[in-house]
Parts: C-alpha cells; sequence; structure tokens
C-alpha cells in the first residue's frame, strides 16, 4: 500500500494550508471531500483556506529566556474549499474548525530571532479537524473549535519554527474596538513548518485520506507577541490554505 502525506500550512496575518504528499515524488494531488459528511455533494479540492484566527505559546518568554520549552495552540475555522481547476465552495451547513497543539523546545536565540523544535518528548501533542452542524466558533472568546464530530486527528512527528521581534510595544489588539483592554505587545514575524502522522479520519468526510497518512503544515507571517503572563500571543489574522501533495 502506497503511503500518502496530508500537507498542510497553517499561519498568523497570512495563510495556511492542508495536503498530501509521499515520496520521493512530492507533486500535487487533488482531494475529494465531502462537506457535510453526508454522501451528498463530494467536491474535488485541491486545497483549504482558513479564517482568521489565534497561536498562543504558554511561557514561551521564559522557554525563550531558559532555552526551554513552550505549548504552542492553534485554532481556526475554515473560510472556503478551494476547487480543483478554479473556483471555491463552502460548506452548505455548519462550519469546519481546526485546532492544534504541540511541545516547543527552544534550540537558539540570534539575536532577537529564536528558534524552535518540537520537543523530544512533548506533553502536548495533537492536531484535529472538526465538522460541526450548529456553527458556534468564537475567536475572541475562544470556544467552540473543537465540537461536533472530529473528522480527522494527527500527531506532529518534526517540526522547525523561527520568531523575530521587530517592533513595538503596542496596542495587541488594533482592530476596530479594543477587546483587551489596552494590553500591549511588541511586534514579530516568524514560520513554522512540522510534519504529523493521521491518527485517524473520517472517510465520510475525507474520502481518500487513511491512518498513518502523513499532514505537512506550515505558520508563517505571525504578527503580534505578547508577553502577558510569559506567554507568546501570535494574534490578529491568520489563513490556512491546505494543499494536497503526492
Amino acid at each position: 500500500m502506497r503511503k500518502r502525506v496530508l500537507k498542510s500550512l497553517w499561519g498568523l496575518g497570512a495563510a495556511v494550508g492542508l495536503g498530501l504528499l509521499a515520496s520521493p515524488a512530492m507533486a500535487s494531488i487533488d482531494v475529494t471531500i465531502d462537506p457535510e459528511g453526508d454522501a451528498a455533494g463530494a467536491v474535488l479540492v485541491s486545497s483549504l483556506d482558513w479564517n482568521v484566527g489565534n497561536s498562543l505559546s504558554q511561557d514561551g518568554i521564559t522557554a525563550i529566556q531558559t532555552l526551554g520549552t513552550t505549548d504552542t495552540y492553534f485554532q481556526a475555522r475554515l473560510s472556503v474549499f478551494n476547487l480543483a481547476g478554479g473556483g471555491t465552495a463552502q460548506p452548505a451547513t455548519g462550519e469546519w474548525t481546526i485546532v492544534g497543539g504541540v511541545t516547543e523546545q527552544v534550540v537558539g536565540v540570534v539575536g532577537t530571532t529564536a528558534l524552535f523544535a518540537r520537543a523530544a518528548n512533548p506533553t502536548v501533542n495533537f492536531i484535529e479537524i472538526w465538522y460541526d452542524a450548529t456553527p458556534n466558533a468564537d475567536d475572541l472568546a475562544g470556544t467552540g473549535f473543537n465540537d461536533g464530530t472530529l473528522i480527522l486527528s494527527a500527531e506532529v512527528n518534526t517540526l522547525a519554527s523561527n520568531f523575530t521581534i521587530f517592533g513595538g510595544p503596542t496596542t495587541l489588539d488594533g482592530f476596530q474596538d479594543d477587546d483587551w483592554a489596552g494590553q500591549q505587545s511588541v511586534q514579530g514575524v516568524g514560520a513554522t513548518s512540522l510534519t504529523a502522522t493521521v491518527l485517524s479520519v473520517d472517510t465520510a468526510f475525507f474520502t481518500d485520506l487513511m491512518r498513518d497518512n502523513a499532514i505537512e503544515l506550515t505558520l508563517f507571517n505571525a504578527s503580534q507577541i505578547c508577553l502577558t503572563a510569559k506567554s507568546i500571543l501570535r494574534s490578529s489574522s491568520w489563513a490556512m490554505p491546505l494543499c494536497w501533495v503526492m
């Protein structure tokens, strides 16, 4: 049996994707997805684009100062399916969401840039995609992203990440109303790439995927870093294009 690899991007203030890979060719492929899992209208998808979301690295500042570890989490809602051959589609009902978390090890600091890898023995390690027939994901409250039906789960194998501070301080929430009551933040940019192995998949939604397929995700252009509670809060808009390669 040929193993497939699911490739994905995720980012803050940029884009995230998810797709299939397999060595040695690493060529792009399309994937059949049933948006509601009801066999009523499967579509051939080249990538998935996700709406704005958030990522939080707990005790990230302390980890950078001590070359320690930090547990990083992220979440987002799906915007559209990018269809093979052009055009987009959306679930007729409900919502797709993605959540994840992994323990990162700080492996070096060069000037204002911190370098990360997956910790050798991560205490947090998961990626999940959910379908909920009743949309309720709330970015500000951070709730409703992991309820409904779990349609894919995976575990991170490798990770390489960096984050560079370039300015600040500035208001953390600079979009319309300030929901963080004047919380100040430095500014920075960064990128993360990781690979993961699929542990479970609901083929009613992902009709082409199997257990042990692999996922590759890339996070880039994280826009802010919050010093509150010694954590790194990469906030503001981020999207996730989802592409499939094999």
